[in-house]
């Protein structure tokens, strides 16, 4: 098996149908404050999960982002991604958390 590039927020992750591994849009929720004059973004950060909508930038297909991971069809592989955010909104860190 091809030894994939990504060792942080992407590492197992790659296109099921042309290989691209650089970029993904995935559906992610976040946590903000709403208020009646507008909402903000608390750091929080991002979450996703196997279930969540995946998109490759390079050939457009789209899937669920466990069919982008190479762990799919291990049972117990099972991850949950969040990224930290910055005040200014730049991403700080990207944590992720298998569960078995």
């Amino acid at each position: 098996m091809t030894k994939l590039k990504n060792t942080n927020c992407l590492e197992g992750v790659r296109c099921p149908e042309c290989g691209a591994e650089h970029e993904f849009r995935i559906k992610a929720e976040v946590l903000v404050l709403v208020r009646d004059n507008g909402t903000q973004d608390d750091g929080a950060g991002y979450e996703w999960d196997n279930n969540s909508y995946a998109r490759c930038t390079e050939c457009q297909h789209e899937a669920t982002f466990r069919e982008f991971s190479i762990n799919q069809y291990d049972p117990s592989a099972s991850a949950a991604n969040r990224y930290q955010i910055d005040g200014k909104g730049a991403t700080t860190s990207c944590l992720i958390w298998r569960r078995d």
